[in-house]
């Protein structure tokens, strides 16, 4: 690379070390692998045979990210309640490119992953009758395609009515 080139591309990149992913990944033991990609390796190698779509190619301009680590990203990213800033710095990669990683690999797994691992949604028009036709019969619910449960958080109810927030399950009634 010429001088000049290296000087002119000073003033648009921002040089990184994190090693986050070439060094400490590569010595997890499996537990701590599980614990911040939230799968195994033998997943995660799964996965990376699938997702060739994410393979970019070296530039004039830079090495690319290798697949491995763009998948390592978007999973870190995905299972950690870290911020974008922080994952960057974790991975040395920038913010942005953390956010565009992390999009890519989400529409690579719909479009290459989806129709394998995810069960025929959304369901034909036959099938929302069916379960619509199921939470009437069995609950008495007209026109619910769904449930979900909640949290429940402990309340201290008034002192009159008290018997209206008795939860069938355990006691007092918890939102």
């Amino acid at each position: 690379m010429s001088e000049s080139l290296k000087n002119w591309r000073e003033i648009w990149i921002k040089y990184r070390f994190g090693r986050f992913w070439e060094e400490d990944t590569a010595h997890m033991n499996d537990e701590d692998f599980r614990a911040n990609y939230r799968m195994t390796r033998k997943s995660f190698n799964q996965l990376y045979n699938e997702l060739h779509c994410l393979e970019k190619h070296i530039t004039q301009f830079r090495v690319s990210i290798p697949r491995e680590k763009r998948i390592g990203i978007a999973l870190y990213t995905l299972g950690s309640s870290a911020e974008i800033r922080t994952i960057s710095n974790l991975f040395g990669v920038g913010d942005s490119t953390v956010r565009a990683i992390l999009l890519e690999f989400i529409d690579a797994l719909l479009d290459k992953v989806e129709k394998r691992m995810i069960n025929a949604y959304p369901p034909t028009q036959q099938k929302i009758e069916e379960i619509t036709a199921e939470f009437e019969s069995e609950w008495k619910f007209i026109q619910v395609y769904g449930a979900v449960d909640g949290c429940q958080i402990e309340i201290q109810p008034p002192g009159i009515t008290k018997t209206d927030f008795i939860n069938y399950n355990q006691g007092l009634k918890k939102l």
